[in-house]
């Protein structure tokens, strides 16, 4: 999965969406604002407090693209003026970071998802395979969500990425649609 667009080496935002059926599209972001973003994000004479800040902004915009199509749902609400009508997210959403680099992309989607609920995953690259191999795995066998949001920024070779077939098939057992949002470093 994914590994045509590793081998062209290309530098882009990109939101693998990986449906129950194990049908994928890839969103490829070349929005001017983030390009820029990522320009210096990449940057080695980045601080640490500019790349963690970036990383923040980057994840936000990335999330916001990625949840545009959840469902909401009509609620009455009362403004200073009168009655009216509003919407509510209706979405059940997990978010599981891969560790350790997916936990800079948590508090960003929490901005936009407050509700979701959050396990982990850690994944290590053997030495001399590069193969990914799943160390932690604190994911729910009995729940039920709409959406799990898988996220990991790339930041050495994007071979922990390989594993999303690991990944997708857990979360498919109790998950409508599976988004891998991440970016290549």
């Amino acid at each position: 999965m994914g590994q045509q667009y590793f081998q062209t080496k290309k530098y882009y935002f990109i939101i693998f969406c990986i449906l129950k059926q194990f049908t994928m599209s890839v969103t490829v972001s070349n929005h001017p604002v983030l390009l820029h973003k990522l320009t210096l994000l990449r940057k080695s004479s980045t601080t640490t407090k500019v790349f963690r800040e970036l990383l923040r902004e980057i994840t936000f915009y990335l999330g916001y693209e990625a949840t545009q199509n959840i469902s909401v749902k009509d609620i009455d609400i009362e403004t200073p003026n009168a009655a009216s009508k509003g919407k509510k997210l209706d979405t059940k959403c997990l978010l599981v970071p891969i560790l350790r680099s997916g936990l800079g992309m948590v508090d960003p989607m929490l901005d936009l998802l407050p509700f979701s609920e959050i396990y982990h995953l850690g994944m290590y690259r053997q030495r001399q395979s590069l193969v990914p191999v799943v160390y932690y795995d604190n994911l729910p066998r009995n729940t039920h969500c709409e959406i799990a949001i898988i996220l990991e920024p790339m930041v050495a070779t994007g071979k922990s990425s390989n594993g999303v077939e690991f990944i997708t098939s857990l979360l498919c057992l109790f998950s409508k649609l599976v988004l891998f949002l991440n970016f290549v470093l």
